[in-house]
């Protein structure tokens, strides 16, 4: 995984930063890491390669922002980005794997639906055709009763 953070350096930061030669890169670097790491290792990899990605990058800003206030390090962190996130190569095929399942059954799921309201609809149709036709003869039936009466 792949990530980009961009800071800043505040009003605070700038005094310590041209008198202390202050390694703020590298403090920012390893904070960084270390949120990264954190937070991934909290994150079950599908939301991280599938669709908690933004909840992901909030996550490591929070850690990052903690981390650097806590050593004492004056920047403001803008933004944090996953640039690039894909599974281990090793497990690639069975990512495909899976990841074509659950495609699948997403698939079946909308087709069963899909055939669940066609059925429905079908359904609906026929009974208000039997209805009609029952509504019909109902009074053809009644016409006639009323024509016998009158003949009788």
């Amino acid at each position: 995984m792949a990530g980009v953070v961009e800071y800043r350096i505040t009003r605070e930061g700038v005094p310590g930063l041209l008198f202390d030669q202050a390694d703020v890169e590298g403090a920012v670097l390893a904070s960084a890491e270390a949120s990264f790491r954190d937070a991934i290792l909290r994150t079950p990899s599908e939301s991280i390669l599938v669709g908690r990605r933004r909840e992901l990058e909030a996550e490591v800003a929070r850690g990052l922002r903690d981390r650097l206030e806590a050593s004492g390090v004056t920047v403001a962190v803008d933004q944090v980005r996953v640039v690039d996130a894909h599974p281990p190569r090793e497990v690639v095929p069975a990512y495909r794997d899976v990841s074509a399942a659950v495609s699948d059954v997403e698939r079946f799921r909308n087709d069963a639906e899909a055939f669940a309201a066609e059925q429905r609809w079908a359904a609906k149709g026929e009974a208000a055709a039997r209805r009609d036709l029952a509504d019909a003869e109902s009074a053809r039936l009644k016409a006639k009763a009323e024509g016998d009466l009158k003949a009788f």
